[in-house]
């Protein structure tokens, strides 16, 4: 059993879930309330991916220009992201926060824990803050956007 295995089998005994594992994918799923959180251990390394869903990619068009505009100023030098990643996955109109870290000097499932703990409150505030931006579209009763007075020219 790698350390990596090692240190989850002992976060899952940590927090009630004996057998806790990686599958053959190498991935396993958790879900703390509302939000569900993959784990990804890349073969051959040390580092694991943490990804999870935060929000839907709005229909109407100011909206999404709302969301793009603030996952870009979040990203921009991991401002809000605490090292991880908001991105958009087009293909499932979802909005994924992701982080990838290097656990060759996690020597316990503590470590794992507390990180766990801080992302998914991470991405629980994403969420929210996504749900603001949803709340503020035309269709929802917000107010459409005001024109900025600035122009892109090809």
């Amino acid at each position: 059993m790698s350390n990596i295995q090692e240190i989850i089998a002992e976060f899952g005994r940590s927090i009630g879930l004996d057998g806790l594992a990686l599958d053959e994918g190498n991935c396993c799923t958790l879900q703390f309330d509302a939000q569900v959180v993959t784990i990804e251990h890349l073969p051959d390394s040390d580092e694991l991916y943490f990804y999870t869903r935060v929000g839907i990619v709005p229909a109407h068009e100011a909206t999404r220009l709302r969301l793009f505009t603030f996952l870009l100023e979040a990203d921009c030098f991991f401002r809000r992201t605490s090292g991880g990643v908001l991105g958009v996955d087009m293909e499932r109109e979802a909005v994924v926060y992701t982080n990838k870290v290097g656990v060759g000097g996690w020597l316990n499932a503590n470590l794992l824990g507390e990180y766990m703990q801080a992302f998914v409150n991470l991405a629980e505030e994403f969420a929210r803050q996504l749900r603001d931006i949803d709340a503020q579209a035309p269709e929802a009763g917000g107010a459409a956007p005001e024109p900025s007075g600035m122009a892109l020219r090809v």
